[in-house]
């Protein structure tokens, strides 16, 4: 996917679960090498590593290393990359949001301040029968949805925003309870989806997204497959790319076309 100079898209975005792959390793490598030969400005990997190649330069920010279960002090739920710096880091959200799986921060880019807010909702069964063992069956996915309700709302202005992660549910709804889709879809009210659905280059819905404010567009959106050249499977998630514009500079078209959330 190569930038035409003359409909070259302001901003890329990607995301990518990357499944606790080391950078130093092949399937590691191979993720870097796929995720940064799309040039993206903003990167948000989850289920990833501190230890990241120096040679993608930019900058990076962190969730905090205590999600609840034990690990080797190199992982992290979520990482974000930037071709700029970060500012306003905030790796809380609120209180109520199940720890060490979010991290927002503010960076300079081609469609000007952009505040993103990179996200892993926990799965259905954390802490359920591994970690800690307290909780239910989505529990601390209701938690955390909740929380983020809280974030949003301290951002009335709902401009230059994108939340971008693993969701950990389909869009539209699949295999998560109705409760849990219809929370999901109360708590992004007014924002627009740019995931939703099927996603060229892959053969099934995502639960990797990006969510946006009503100001952005999405104009491309390309998925990563998770594969090796020899058929081996690096992650259980595919990478995507999101190439963002702004409304006021986007065509009619593009603009009918974004992809608000319909249930």
């Amino acid at each position: 996917m190569r930038r035409k100079n003359t409909l070259e898209p302001p901003l890329r975005i990607g995301i990518w679960n990357v499944a606790w792959k080391s950078w130093n390793r092949p399937a590691g490598r191979m993720i870097v090498e796929r995720m940064w030969a799309h040039s993206p400005d903003v990167v948000c990997i989850t289920e990833g590593r501190t230890a990241v190649p120096p040679a993608v330069g930019g900058y990076w920010i962190a969730a905090s290393d205590d999600y609840g279960y034990a690990q080797d002090g190199d992982r992290r739920k979520v990482l974000m990359w930037s071709r700029n710096p970060w500012t306003d880091v905030d790796d809380v959200g609120s209180p109520r949001m199940p720890g060490g799986r979010f991290v927002a921060g503010r960076t300079e880019t081609s469609l000007g301040d952009l505040t993103v807010l990179g996200m892993c909702v926990p799965w259905r069964d954390a802490h359920v029968r591994t970690g800690r063992r307290d909780r239910t069956s989505w529990e601390d996915h209701a938690a955390y949805l909740e929380g983020l309700e809280e974030v949003l709302a301290r951002r009335p202005d709902r401009r230059r925003l994108i939340l971008a992660g693993d969701f950990n549910q389909q869009v539209p709804r699949q295999r998560s309870p109705l409760s849990m889709y219809e929370l999901l879809s109360n708590v992004t009210q007014g924002l627009a989806w740019a995931t939703r659905g099927r996603i060229p280059g892959l053969d099934k819905p995502v639960i990797d997204h990006l969510v946006h404010t009503n100001d952005l567009v999405a104009m491309s959106v390309l998925g990563i497959p998770a594969v090796m050249d020899d058929g081996r499977s690096v992650s259980d998630h595919p990478g995507i790319l999101v190439d963002l514009g702004s409304d006021s500079t986007c065509s009619p078209s593009k603009r009918a076309a974004r992809n608000a959330w319909s249930r």
